[in-house]
């Protein structure tokens, strides 16, 4: 079954938190402050400044292997593949994301009302819907994809 093709009410009525992006690569943790930069921090705990990216305020992350993904507000997803040293556009330029999720070699990004999955670190990207929810978050357990949506509860598909 291709991903995303059935969605299914799996929580109904979900509190809502709002928070800062978090992630881990290669047991570097990395947080996306509004707006840009990005701080990975250094063995001591100190923070220090990446090289960007620059697609606007950094809104969600990602990371598949050794690659870090970033999704920004109005720039689209980037990725880096040596700890945010630099970043490459992937697609989904002029695009604001609001939240990723990886796993196997699928990337997730939610964009308005859709969800776009790649399968080749963010060269293409395909439409999965679900078309008529405002999905809020995604988060990936196994093979099944979870969408946290705005007012109808989470739903689920599988990959």
């Amino acid at each position: 079954m291709r991903p995303g093709r059935t969605w299914s009410a799996s929580i109904v009525r979900v509190g809502l938190m709002l928070c800062a992006a978090l992630a881990s690569c290669g047991g570097d943790r990395v947080t996306g402050p509004r707006p840009i930069p990005i701080f990975p921090p250094d063995p001591s705990g100190n923070w220090s400044q990446t090289a960007g990216p620059e697609g606007g305020p950094v809104t969600a992350f990602a990371t598949l292997g050794s690659n870090l993904f970033a999704g920004t507000s109005g720039g689209g997803v980037f990725r880096s593949t040596n700890n945010g040293a630099s970043w490459t556009g992937t697609g989904l330029a002029g695009h604001s994301i609001s939240a990723l999720a990886a796993s196997g070699s699928n990337v997730l990004a939610r964009i308005g009302t859709g969800v776009f999955l790649s399968t080749n670190n963010g060269t293409s990207w395909t439409n999965i819907g679900p078309t008529n929810l405002t999905v809020l978050d995604l988060a990936i357990i196994g093979n099944s994809l979870f969408a946290g949506t705005d007012g109808a509860g989470v739903w689920r598909s599988s990959l």
